[in-house]
């Protein structure tokens, strides 16, 4: 809050400003009917290729090939399943093999190989991140072995062993078409290869902390490392191409994140903060309000700066997280892992590991308007009458925030059913106005309700018409 303090000081009388804010709106299961939740189970990455359709890699075994080595017996393996944007399942899914231009022929998930004792085994390939490159075509991590994925055909393009890893993270690429791959495990580098999967020497010498996913900027001179345990994402920067990388330290201090993506219609970075089992907000010496179980937006200029006061611009929490209690998801296991948006950055796809039905979740953006008067710095938590009241058809709902959080405002009837949301948002402290339009609603009283890092208040109000 340092800069709207400044601000205020040195500007004694300033207007309302009208925030043009976006609000993402659950929409519930990618898929109906179309897959068995319980047969796939976690998910584990998700992108989205030029033509919208949505990729999705399970964590576990869902499918199953004949091996002719083992006998001609049927293993389990992991697939890769792909969606058209109406939910239904693409021609080219499930991914089961990846042919190659020549005649060559990978199983995706698993291959055949000699254990110790020198007998013939079947060893999986688990799912570990999905990631689309510049050219939308599919980056899928599984296991230790990285592979591009033509996304019109689904054949393969190229392939990666990175066998020091104990497994790979979701990998990450820059506007140039370059990838960087990392390691779950502390220790290993994280490299950089060109865009025909030529190595180009390691961006950081040596990770630190477990990790799932990690992001480098579209200049590829900058790495976010969600090392999550960590508490917060390491900053290695280096000033051109030509020189190494550094650490400049640490940014979003409080999350343990284990998801990052950019949305590719607004630049945006996305980033998830933790979870039941790596808890938010435990970075020593910064005090944080990170929800678990949600992915926060921020313009990455902000996030580079290093300035501690990061605002996020939007946030998604996973659709079955209705509550939180010391910033933790009630009722709810899950594990961030995956985000990916469609090619006009309206639509958000989610998966999460640990996680049962469903395993993959669509959001809508909806712009939202909202009024904060920068002149003011709350010192309380207030919810005021509405005004005016009795309304037709049309009212102001004004509200204080005393510190940022997660703010959501709803209408209801005295049925108890939600017939409006308002605000469902991270905001910043401040003063807020809310415009309520009941065109639709019949006459009677109606109660709105504020809920905000776990405080609620609520007020009465009277449509008359």
């Amino acid at each position: 809050m340092k800069k709207i303090l400044l601000f205020a000081c040195l500007c004694a009388m300033v207007p309302a400003l009208a925030l043009a804010q976006t609000q993402w709106s659950y929409d519930g299961p990618l898929w109906n009917q179309v897959l068995d939740d319980a047969a796939i189970g976690s998910g584990h990455g998700v992108a989205v290729d030029p033509d919208g359709k949505i990729w999705f890699q399970p964590f576990s075994a869902s499918d199953s090939v004949l091996v002719a080595e083992l006998g001609n017996v049927y293993v389990a393996t992991r697939v890769l399943y792909v969606f058209n944007p109406d939910g239904s399942m693409a021609d080219i899914s499930p991914i089961k093999f990846l042919d190659y231009p020549g005649g060559a022929r990978d199983t995706l998930g698993g291959f055949t190989h000699r254990d110790a004792n020198g007998n013939l085994i079947w060893e999986g390939r688990s799912g570990r991140g999905l990631r689309a490159d510049p050219d939308g075509n599919i980056l899928a991590s599984q296991f230790n072995t990285l592979f591009r994925i033509d996304y019109k055909t689904g054949m393969g393009m190229n392939r990666l062993d990175e066998p020091d890893h104990c497994a790979l993270v979701q990998v990450a690429t820059d506007d140039a078409g370059n990838i960087f791959t990392a390691p779950v495990c502390p220790g290993p580098p994280i490299r950089m290869y060109d865009k025909d999967f030529n190595f180009l020497g390691n961006a950081v010498e040596q990770t630190i902390g477990f990790s799932r996913s990690f992001e480098v900027s579209p200049d590829g001179n900058s790495v976010l490392w969600a090392g999550y345990t960590n508490h917060a994402l390491v900053h290695y920067n280096r000033p051109d191409e030509f020189s190494a990388f550094d650490s400049v330290g640490v940014v979003l201090e409080g999350m343990d994140s284990e998801s990052m993506s950019f949305n590719p219609a607004t630049g945006h970075f996305w980033v998830a903060a933790g979870s039941p089992f790596d808890t938010p907000n435990r970075y020593t010496g910064v005090a944080s309000t990170w929800n678990s179980n949600t992915w926060y937006s921020f313009d990455l200029a902000d996030v580079l700066d290093g300035n501690a006061n990061y605002t996020p611009i939007a946030s998604i929490s996973w659709g079955e997280c209705t509550s939180f209690a010391a910033n933790v998801c009630v009722g709810n296991d899950g594990r961030p892992r995956g985000l990916a948006f469609s090619p006009d950055g309206e639509t958000a796809y989610v998966t999460q590991f640990n996680q049962g039905a469903p395993s993959l979740e669509q959001f809508s953006s909806t712009p939202t308007a909202i009024e904060r008067d920068d002149t003011t710095l709350p010192e309380n938590f207030t919810l005021s009458q509405n005004f005016p009241n009795p309304f037709n058809p049309s009212t102001k709902i004004q509200f204080d925030l005393k510190e940022a959080g997660q703010a959501q405002l709803r209408v209801f009837d005295m049925m108890g059913r939600e017939v409006a949301e308002l605000v469902n948002e991270y905001l910043p402290a401040g003063s807020y106005t809310s415009t309520f339009e009941a065109q639709n609603l019949s006459s009677g009283t109606y109660l709105y309700l504020l809920d905000f890092n776990g405080v609620r208040l609520t007020g009465k109000m009277t449509l008359l018409k």
